[in-house]
């Protein structure tokens, strides 16, 4: 479990700590300056167990992401990043639940120091309902009786 992750230090920010955006589209949907985040990812056993923890940050949402950026950076925690499709929706206003590379569930634990955890929850269900984000399914009634067509009928 040594391996980096590709949720950490991979987002590029400005001289105003702002993340540069990943397309032209992007936009800033909510931010926080005085955020704690926890991130967990593993099985539990400690060997196989990684935790990342700031006390204070800047927490943005954008239509494509979800960043964090601690207020003191170290080469080991500069950045978290993960995009917001991956996201694994549970009803619980203190954390959030996705799959890493190595099919480990990881959770990011989020504490607001003001009042704005329920704004920040309402904006990212709000994003997560919304059709742009969930991926395309056209259910079709099939009649399980019914023979299936040779191939030459579906080509004409």
């Amino acid at each position: 479990m040594k391996e980096s992750l590709e949720q950490l230090n991979n987002t590029i920010f400005t001289d105003n700590n702002v993340p540069l955006p990943v397309e032209d589209d992007e936009d800033i949907m909510y931010y926080n300056t005085n955020t704690k985040f926890v991130f967990q990812t593993g099985n539990g056993i400690p060997a196989h167990t990684r935790k990342f923890l700031s006390y204070k940050g800047i927490l943005f949402l954008t239509n494509y992401r979800l960043i964090y950026r601690p207020s003191n950076p170290s080469e080991f925690f500069s950045s978290f990043t993960i995009p917001i499709t991956k996201i694994l929706f549970s009803e619980n206003e203190y954390s959030l639940d996705f799959i890493v590379d190595n099919n480990y569930l990881a959770t990011v634990f989020l504490s607001f120091s003001d009042s704005d955890s329920s704004v920040f929850y309402n904006i990212l269900r709000d994003m997560l309902e919304n059709t742009a984000f969930k991926p395309t399914y056209i259910e079709e009634d099939v009649d399980v009786e019914e023979e299936p067509p040779f191939y030459s009928d579906v080509c004409n």
